[in-house]
C-alpha cells in the first residue's frame, strides 16, 4: 500500500443502491477492487394519493412535536404538499413557535434547512433510540408527536408513546424493498461466503436487513452469517446500520464516526493499515 493507493490490495463489496457506484469509484481510486452487490430497490416515494391523507391530518392536528428521521422524507413530504397546495401550510406549521421539530441526524437537519425549517435538537447518536430516549425526558402526558419514519420502522416511537400516554402520528414517505434483479446481491454475497472480499460496506439498515433476506432466499444466509464471523469484516456506516447487522448475529468491525463517505474511507484506510 502506498500513499496514493492506501487501500491496494484490499477487496470491498458494496451493498448500496443510490450511491453504490460512486462508493466504487471512490475506492477503485484509492487501490481497491470494487464489487457492487446492490441490496435495495431505490427509495421509491409513496403515492401522493397514500401520503396526501397524511400530511392533512398533520396540518389539521397541529402537533406538540414533529420528529425529522432523513432527509430524503422530508423532501418528500414537502414536495407532495407543494404538489397538492399544502405547501404553504406545512412550512408554517414547522417553522411556527407551537411545534417543536428534532431531528435523528445530520441528513434530516439538511432536509429541514431546505423548507426553512430548524431543528431545535438532533440526536448525539444519530440513532432513533437516542432520539427517542431524548425525548422521553421532554416530552409531557398526552401530547401529540408527529414522526417521518424512515424506510425501516423502528419500534422506539411506539414504545415512548406506549410509556408516555403520547397520541402518535405517523408519516410514510418512501419505502425501500429487495431489488427486483437480486443477482448481483446474490453474487456478492457468494463471493463473501467463499472469501473473495475482505470487507463488505452496508449503508443503512434496511440494506442489512435485506442482504439477509437476499441470502436466505438463496440458502445463503448461515453460510453469510459464518463468513462475517471468521474472516470478512462489515463495515457499518452508523449505530442504526451496526445495531441492524447484530440483530443479524454479525458484529460489525468497522463504523466510522460519522454518516458520510469520506469517514468511511477514511476508517477503511486506517483498518487496512
Amino acid at each position: 500500500m502506498t500513499a496514493d493507493a492506501p487501500l491496494a490490495g484490499v477487496r470491498v463489496g458494496v451493498t448500496g443502491a443510490r450511491k453504490g457506484p460512486e462508493l466504487c469509484a471512490a475506492l477503485e481510486r484509492r487501490g481497491a477492487t470494487a464489487m457492487h452487490g446492490p441490496t435495495i430497490e431505490p427509495d421509491q416515494p409513496a403515492p401522493d394519493e397514500e401520503l396526501l391523507p397524511q400530511l392533512k391530518d398533520l396540518v389539521t392536528s397541529r402537533p406538540d412535536w414533529f420528529i425529522a428521521n432523513t432527509g430524503t422524507g422530508v423532501r418528500l413530504l414537502a414536495e407532495v404538499a407543494d404538489r397538492h397546495g399544502l405547501g404553504e401550510d406545512l412550512r408554517t406549521l414547522l417553522g411556527g413557535d407551537d411545534v417543536r421539530v428534532v431531528a435523528r441526524g445530520a441528513k434530516a437537519v439538511g432536509g429541514l434547512r431546505g423548507i426553512d425549517v430548524r431543528a431545535e435538537h438532533v440526536a448525539d447518536a444519530e440513532t432513533d433510540a437516542s432520539l427517542a430516549a431524548w425525548l422521553a425526558e421532554h416530552v409531557a402526558a398526552g401530547e401529540h408527536l408527529a414522526v417521518q419514519y424512515s424506510a425501516r420502522t423502528r419500534r422506539d416511537y411506539e414504545q415512548l408513546r406506549d410509556e408516555q400516554g403520547l397520541t402518535l402520528h405517523v408519516l410514510r414517505p418512501y419505502r425501500s424493498g429487495v431489488p427486483h434483479d437480486d443477482g448481483p446481491a446474490r453474487r456478492l454475497i457468494e463471493a463473501t461466503i467463499a472469501g473473495d472480499l475482505d470487507v463488505v460496506v452496508v449503508t443503512s439498515a434496511i440494506a442489512v436487513d435485506n442482504l439477509l433476506v437476499i441470502a436466505r432466499r438463496h440458502g445463503l444466509d448461515q453460510g453469510l452469517v459464518t463468513a462475517f464471523a471468521d474472516a470478512v469484516e462489515a463495515a457499518a456506516i452508523g449505530q442504526v446500520t451496526a445495531e441492524a447487522c447484530r440483530t443479524h448475529g454479525i458484529e460489525p468491525g468497522i463504523i466510522p464516526d460519522r454518516h458520510r463517505t469520506g469517514a468511511l474511507l477514511a476508517t477503511l484506510e486506517a483498518w487496512a493499515n
